[in-house]
């Protein structure tokens, strides 16, 4: 997968975060990656997601593509050690296929398996 379509699957997911919610899905992308897994970013499959990522602020746009460039290289902080899933558990609850928490930041809460 390349970086544009990394990017945009970060931004699908999280572009309504914080700096530290934005990092924290980009290294459970990358942390998925390294273990042979997908993204794991379901709203990189919105139809709506060119239309979605085109009304946002070319600012924070531009901060994902650093994040990410960032996070792939290990250049931040992980705030989520070991995740390799995360959801919104503010608008979707806690799904049943969750394992083991390991942090909450803004709506998302991440796991890790156990």
């Amino acid at each position: 997968m390349s970086d544009k379509e990394v990017v945009r699957a970060i931004i699908g997911e999280a572009i309504g975060e914080s700096e530290e919610g934005i990092v924290a899905v980009a290294y459970v992308v990358k942390q998925r990656f390294e273990i042979g897994k997908d993204h794991g970013c379901c709203a990189y499959y919105r139809k709506d997601l060119d239309e979605f990522i085109s009304r946002q602020p070319a600012k924070k746009v531009r901060l994902v593509k650093q994040i990410w460039s960032e996070v792939k290289q290990g250049n931040r902080n992980n705030p989520v050690p070991g995740a390799i899933y995360f959801e919104n558990v503010k608008q979707w609850k806690r799904p049943v296929w969750c394992e083991v928490l390991v942090a909450e930041i803004g709506n998302h809460s991440f796991y890790r398996e156990k």
